[in-house]
């Protein structure tokens, strides 16, 4: 049987201690002592005893005790020595496990201890101090009490001088709470922001979320996906919340996404595999079209699917007496030698034939004879006419040579009007000076056939010099009067005058009162000749002596430097100078003060008090950051560049604290995944997920733990598509003309939609597309009466063989053109003439006559004009004549 504590204490005592029922009583209060020591495994101190902790609060009867919770008779106790109960007593400093191992009666920190050193900042270990209680070093880490401080250290001067810096509460459980809290027994608390503040809920396809009343960030704004961005893609699409993209179904295969835009244009339908309408297809190249209703144009289908209308060949004829031009228009024109030619356009080589498609349109048509081919260039020139036979318009033409052609004006030998004199037999040009009389011209506008005077204001002879006067004509005679020198004395030149000489003659340094001189020159007549005479001219003059200097000057000692506060580097001196100076033509004294600059160096002169800052709070790097460093700012004053500058410089210190379990950010929990799992396209029950995020610190660094969670959804499947029953082909129709190859061909396409999660219900159209046929080598027709054997060739068009014409002409309009075989005979107009006969050696054909001989072609044949009689208008007396 176990005795209580307090009993085994009494019988190491060497005091007798006397039982009784009610209590132990001994003559010593070692009982206390031995409490205060510290109770042993199982035992509980009560009443200033060691007790079992079974027999806490039991109280037994009269005359028995507890032991182990149950209350017996007492045994008899023999008492015991304390040493052989526990040990022998420890001095200060050796190691000891509770109070009663040491004689001081009290272990602290490990060792027999001077005192209880109980508090915060003490410590009985400390080297060179064991078993004497004495502060720690300042940074040894403490316990102030306060959870709202971290990295408590002691300061190194006094036993309860424990501190640490204030917890931070900077990380509010999501973006619903404001970002700094309040701490209280060591847990941050977070102020809710507003209702309606901007939050942010993680959901990508969500935008414009607040904070509710309940701190949750949502109401947001759901992203609507409606731009599929293909043809072949359903408008209404799923936003992924992870990424805020939006995903499309593809439309069912053969629904329509791009419309024929013409004749020339194929309708392409949907795939079902991707959301891009198929490449645009277009009618085979040379398939007839629309006709633009030009009867200068063809009308088919190009490679791109463009309906063209190509056009004919310039030239082409369109109608009676039209042809087409290069811009496609059916004209009245003419095509002649591969050109198009207006309507009365006259041959660029023969000015005697026009452009008359009421004639030809293919040919040049002759004038009539009384139409004009050559005007008249001026009064000397004839005017010619065509024959009505012939292509070229007759030489030109002069009128006989000295025939008026206006006033003042006659024709010369080369069929010029010009304004001459013809006298004597000679051509003079108007102007001239009769070489026998230089007072008479030839004067036009007066006389054509003699010499007129000159007015009397015309000078004959000029002046030889300046002393020689010039003469002039008198208006009644032919001659130039005799020559005449100017009378003696008449100036004959500009006069010279020399430059001012210097102005001197002053009286003294001040005198203001001179004179000066210069050479003046004139130029006058004797005898003819121009001569020079020199005279001298005085004057009085002045200058200005005001403020010149004038006798002796002196100059006074520097002053003292003076400069504007302790660390000015700029400053002054100054002294007296007295000088003479000229004012009003004397001397005067004058005096003035004399300036200059002096420096001095007062770089790293102190100008102020230092100043020392209070430590900054400690910064770490990020919320789970456990090292840190605070800093202050040290600041002295002194002179720099003449001014007193601030000079500062930081320091730093370390500083800690523990931030492990501390919560690092917002759980966050991801936004629902895209409803999924369907069994097929019709079903509408599925299932969706998210994930939630906790972050909190761990070793100094912030650390994500993640889980999943699942809940089902839903969706409305009705009206979707479900599929496509498709038909066969119809057989290939439609074909332009007995050669075309490009045909169409149709089919119904069914589309089958959801209804009540099922597949069901359908909406059917037609779907059209191009098809072809083989013509080649089919008979057919290609419209032009110069080919045989027309057949269909491989492209779908229809040609023939070229009909050929003897001698190589060429075919028109089914016909050959005739063709002149005889010796010396060619097509002359559509006739077979015979170009030998000379009369038919002019005109349109053959061979042109000797115009430049005197021959014209009059009638078809070449003749002399200068056989004609002297009034016939054919006759051009400016050409040599000609034999017979």
């Amino acid at each position: 049987m176990s005795l209580p504590r307090s009993v085994r204490a009494l019988m190491g005592t060497a005091v007798l201690c006397v039982l009784s029922l009610l209590s132990v009583s001994c003559a010593t209060d070692e009982l206390d002592d031995a409490c205060d020591a510290g109770c042993v495994a199982g035992e509980a101190c009560q009443d200033g005893g060691c007790i079992d902790e079974a027999c806490v609060g039991v109280v037994c009867p009269d005359g028995e005790v507890c032991t182990g919770g149950d209350c017996v008779q007492p045994a008899v106790i023999i008492p015991t020595p304390v040493e052989a109960q526990w040990g022998t007593k420890k001095e200060n400093g050796e190691v000891c496990a509770a109070n009663r191992d040491c004689n001081s009666g009290t272990c602290a920190d490990g060792v027999c201890c001077d005192s209880a050193c109980n508090g915060a900042c003490d410590a009985c270990n400390l080297p060179g101090n064991e078993g004497i209680c004495t502060v720690a070093p300042r940074g040894t880490a403490c316990d102030d009490g306060d959870a709202c401080t971290l990295e408590d250290v002691c300061d190194g001067e006094s036993a309860t001088a424990c501190g640490g810096t204030p917890k931070a509460c900077n990380a509010p459980p999501d973006q619903c709470h404001e970002a700094v809290g309040a701490c209280s027994e060591g847990t941050c608390t977070y102020t809710t922001k507003p209702v309606g503040t901007a939050c942010d809920d993680g959901n990508a396809c969500t935008s414009g979320e607040t904070c509710g009343t309940d701190a949750s960030c949502a109401n947001g704004t759901l992203k609507v996906c409606e731009s599929p961005g293909g043809v072949c893609l359903e408008n209404a699409g799923a936003c992924q919340p992870e990424t805020g993209a939006c995903t499309y179904t593809p439309r069912s295969p053969g629904t329509a996404c791009r419309a024929a835009v013409g004749p020339c244009d194929v309708a392409e339908v949907c795939t079902g595999a991707g959301g891009e309408c198929p490449p645009d297809l277009k009618q085979p190249a040379g398939t007839a079209c629309v006709d633009d209703g030009n009867p200068c144009t063809t009308d088919v289908c190009d490679a791109s699917g463009s309906c063209l209308h190509p056009v004919l060949a310039m030239g082409t004829v369109c109608g009676a007496g039209s042809v087409c031009n290069a811009s496609a228009q059916c004209i009245s024109s003419c095509f002649i030698d591969g050109a198009l030619v207006a309507a009365g356009t006259t041959n660029p080589s023969g000015a005697c034939q026009v452009c008359d498609p009421s004639r030809s349109t293919s040919a040049w048509s002759f004038k009539s004879a009384a139409s004009q081919c050559r005007g008249a260039a001026d009064a000397c020139d004839a005017v010619e006419f065509c024959t009505g036979s012939s292509a070229q318009c007759p030489a030109d033409g002069d009128v006989a040579a000295g025939t008026s052609c206006g006033a003042g004006s006659i024709c010369d030998a080369s069929g010029q009007c010009s304004a001459n004199c013809f006298i004597d037999g000679t051509l003079y040009a108007s102007g001239a000076t009769n070489p026998a009389g230089a007072c008479q011209v030839c004067n036009p506008t007066l006389s054509t056939t003699g010499w007129s005077f000159k007015p009397a204001t015309t000078q004959c002879r000029s002046a030889s010099g300046v002393c020689d006067a010039a003469e002039y004509c008198t208006g009644s005679s032919a001659q130039c009067p005799g020559d005449v020198a100017l009378g003696n004395g008449t100036t004959c030149g500009g006069g010279t005058e020399s430059a001012w000489g210097a102005c001197e003659g002053f009286s003294g340094t001040c005198g203001e009162t001179g004179t000066q001189s210069r050479t003046v020159t004139v130029q006058a007549c004797f005898n003819g000749g121009c001569q020079a005479s020199p005279t001298t001219e005085t004057r009085a003059c002045t200058r200005s002596t005001q403020g010149s200097a004038c006798g002796s000057s002196s100059t006074g000692s520097w002053g003292t430097c003076s400069y504007s506060g302790t660390c000015g580097e700029s400053g002054s001196r100054s002294r007296t100078v007295t000088e003479g100076f000229c004012s009003a033509g004397t001397c005067q004294p004058s005096s003035r003060t004399e300036t200059e600059a002096c420096t001095r160096d007062t770089d790293g002169i102190t100008c102020g008090s230092t100043t020392t800052g209070s430590w900054g709070s400690c910064s770490y790097s990020g919320t789970c950051g456990e090292d840190g460093v605070q800093s202050r700012t040290i600041t002295e004053r002194l002179c720099s560049a003449g001014t007193c500058q601030a000079f500062s410089d930081t320091e730093t210190a370390d500083c800690y604290r523990n931030t492990e379990g501390k919560s690092c950010g917002t759980t966050t929990t991801g936004s629902w995944s895209t409803c999924s799992g369907y069994s097929d396209s019709c079903d509408e029950s599925g299932t969706q997920s998210r994930s939630v995020t906790t972050r909190t610190c761990s070793f100094g660094s912030c650390s994500a733990s993640s889980s999943t969670e699942t809940s089902t959804c839903s969706r409305s499947t009705s009206g979707n598509a479900c599929g496509t029953q498709v038909g066969a082909w119809s057989a290939c129709g439609g074909f332009s003309g007995t050669c075309g190859r490009s045909g169409t061909r149709s089919r119904t396409v069914t589309n089958m939609a959801c209804g009540g999660g099922s597949c069901g219900g359908a909406s059917s159209y037609t779907e059209t597309q191009a098809c072809e046929r083989d013509t080649t080598g089919a008979s057919c027709n290609d419209g032009n009466a110069c080919t045989t054997g027309d057949t269909c060739d491989s492209g779908g068009g229809c040609s023939g063989t070229q009909k050929t014409c003897p001698g190589g002409a060429t075919c028109s309009n089914g016909v050959c053109p005739a063709v002149c075989s005889a010796p010396d005979e060619a097509m002359c107009n559509g006739v077979c003439t015979t170009t030998s006969d000379d009369n038919n050696n002019c005109g349109g054909c053959g061979n042109k006559c000797l115009t430049g001989a005197g021959f014209f072609c009059v009638d078809g044949g070449c003749i002399c004009l200068g056989f004609k009689g002297p009034d016939d208008p054919r006759r051009d007396k400016a050409l040599p004549r000609c034999a017979p």
